[in-house]
């Protein structure tokens, strides 16, 4: 599945020439999960066409001659050598207290929260895009995404659960480094998508409270227990 998502984002680029692609998913209804199964949506952006975080459900069917048409151009550029992507410059980020780390994957609790207990996922290594990663980075990249989704799940107090990464300035990626999202969701809890720079940033300084390095510490163990039992 990790690879297939990546092979869909990148046979996107190379058929349409988008400005950026967004990746993402939801776990329950109040994350817009509308359909009773497992998918993923893959969203190439374009500059002017406005975009909005709908339910998959909610969306217009397109005609059965552009789907065909769209198969035909998708598979073509399967076959395509990778385009020249437009990438933002490598930046390191201080997302604020790492929690775990494991197969080049690290695991933090950013200093500005989205939703309660939110957390981002990086790699260790010199990424800006996801469309670049070879698949021994992709796979964990994925998984520990998942895995961290799961975790969500068992939660009484969460709701549903939203995953979202970007590649692109125009699909929402502001930091130049691969990084995800995990958002823990519940009712009035205050989401957004405001960007993520915008978010880190209204935090003037960063040193760790007490409270922050206990919550940090709650969920270190709590992580320990499933992704390293688990694989």
């Amino acid at each position: 599945m990790a690879l297939l998502i990546q092979r869909s984002g990148q046979a996107l680029r190379r058929a349409f020439g988008p400005a950026g692609i967004h990746y993402w998913w939801s776990v329950g209804v109040l994350a817009t999960q509308s359909e009773p199964h497992f998918h993923v949506q893959v969203v190439p952006r374009y500059e002017g066409i406005p975009y909005h975080y709908a339910a998959t459900a909610t969306l217009p069917r397109a005609e059965a001659g552009t789907l065909r048409g769209m198969r035909t151009a998708l598979t073509a550029a399967e076959r395509l050598v990778p385009d020249g992507l437009q990438t933002l410059a490598f930046e390191a980020v201080d997302w604020g207290i790492r929690v775990h780390q494991r197969d080049g994957c690290r695991v933090w609790k950013p200093k500005a929260e989205r939703t309660r207990g939110s957390l981002v996922v990086d790699l260790d290594r010199r990424h800006t895009d996801f469309s670049h990663l070879d698949k021994d980075d992709v796979v964990p990249f994925v998984s520990v995404l998942a895995k961290l989704c799961a975790m969500y799940e068992t939660d009484s107090n969460c709701e549903g659960v939203s995953v979202q990464w970007a590649e692109g300035a125009l699909a929402g990626q502001t930091y130049g480094r691969v990084h995800a999202e995990v958002i823990p969701r519940r009712n009035d809890d205050g989401f957004s998508w405001l960007p993520l720079r915008d978010l880190l940033e209204t935090v003037d300084s960063h040193t760790p409270t007490r409270a922050q390095h206990t919550t940090a510490e709650s969920l270190r163990i709590r992580l320990k227990g499933m992704l390293d039992e688990h694989g």
